[in-house]
């Protein structure tokens, strides 16, 4: 969740997409690293075609910032 806060709080150009990958699995684990930033949550041991199924689902949501962006600046 520090890293997923950390990038939050930079001013960086784009939009990160961020999959917090742990061992943890209460509920409040899953509030704190999504309250921190994290777009997704996956818990070990990790499942290889649940990890693909949201990495794809990751790449339509920077996709469609991407798009966003561009036709906001379109508009500008």
């Amino acid at each position: 969740p520090d890293v997923c806060r950390r990038i939050r709080e930079s001013a960086r150009v784009g939009y990160t997409y961020m999959l917090l990958v742990t061992a943890r699995n209460a509920k409040s684990d899953v509030v704190q690293g999504l309250s921190a930033g994290a777009d997704d949550f996956i818990s070990k041991p990790v499942d290889p075609d649940e990890l693909h199924a949201r990495l794809r689902t990751g790449e339509r949501i920077v996709q469609l910032e991407k798009r966003l962006a561009s036709q906001v600046k379109e508009l500008q």
